[in-house]
């Protein structure tokens, strides 16, 4: 007898909370640990920031370059950054991580200097430009990185890379360091995430940060079938997720995440890894690859 659609979103719910049940603190090689380092509002919104938008790479190498950036403005970047440290022709001289430059950070940071000083902070910013598009949408937030797109490119030059470093989440693409951001800053502080503008925006219109491993784990799991990893895919994941906790589907993206960082799901995928598995009660794949291994024999 099939399970009904409720039954189902239980054993989803379960499931999932079980993940989170067993994840770490904060991974030690998760940009997010550098965030945290930060006390204060204003220093955890701008270090997060930069975080999210270079984390493509290399874990190691976003992290070096991240100390190399910071270093200089000690235990308050974002008062270094008011007091114009980053014009100082020796910050971050000769800064360059894979096509992002010293001049398009300085361009970057001018432009969060502007709005904190007309909005006060990047949160209120969003807020503002998201209450007037009337939620957490495509439009909104395109409003608020065209903002601080326009604004660095006034000092530096559009450019591809620029534009590349503050991506437009209105296309096709998945948008994925700028999804991270906001999962760090609106859900609730969870001992990973910060939750620093979760008075400010919802997290149930939150869309997941689409990586390689979501790509690679969502179409076994049967949460998509899409094969591109776009904002669509994103789209599907999250829908699934909501099923488990509406309010705030991505309370599980870290816990899954990680478990596919960590080596889980490989991509040449066998029966035997899937018997332990822990999603293995609502994925799809897992449990075909399971049942056909005891139909021969094999476990």
């Amino acid at each position: 007898m099939a399970l009904s659609r409720s039954s189902r979103d239980m054993e989803l719910h379960s499931t999932l909370e079980a993940m989170v049940a067993r994840r770490r603190e904060v991974m030690p090689q998760d940009p997010i640990q550098f965030v945290r380092r930060y006390d204060g509002a204003a220093n955890r919104e701008l270090v997060g920031l930069l975080a999210a938008f270079l984390a493509y790479g290399r874990v190691a190498s976003i992290l070096g370059g991240l100390e190399t950036l910071l270093r200089p403005w000690g235990d308050d970047p974002a008062g270094a950054v008011r007091d114009g440290m980053h014009l100082d022709d020796d910050w971050a001289r000769g800064f360059q991580y894979r096509w992002t430059t010293r001049s398009h950070l300085v361009a970057l940071l001018d432009s969060i200097r502007d709005v904190w000083a007309e909005e006060g902070s990047l949160g209120q910013a969003l807020a503002t430009s998201v209450n007037e598009a009337g939620g957490v949408s495509e439009t909104g937030l395109t409003a608020w990185t065209t903002r601080l797109r326009e604004g660095a490119a006034a000092r530096a030059g559009d450019s591809r890379a620029l534009r590349f470093l503050i991506s437009d989440p209105g296309g096709a693409s998945a948008a994925k360091r700028l999804r991270l951001y906001l999962r760090w800053m609106i859900r609730p502080d969870d001992g990973v995430d910060l939750g620093l503008w979760s008075s400010l925006l919802p997290a149930a219109d939150l869309v997941i940060p689409l990586d390689t491993h979501w790509a690679r784990l969502a179409p076994r799991l049967g949460w998509t079938r899409r094969r591109t990893a776009n904002a669509a895919m994103a789209r599907d994941i999250t829908g699934v997720l909501s099923r488990a906790c509406p309010e705030d589907p991505l309370r599980y993206d870290f816990p899954i995440c990680h478990f596919g960082i960590e080596g889980g799901c490989p991509t040449r995928l066998t029966w035997q890894d899937c018997v332990p598995c822990p999603l293995r009660p609502v994925c799809a794949s897992g449990r075909r690859r399971v049942a056909a291994a005891r139909r021969r024999g094999s476990t």
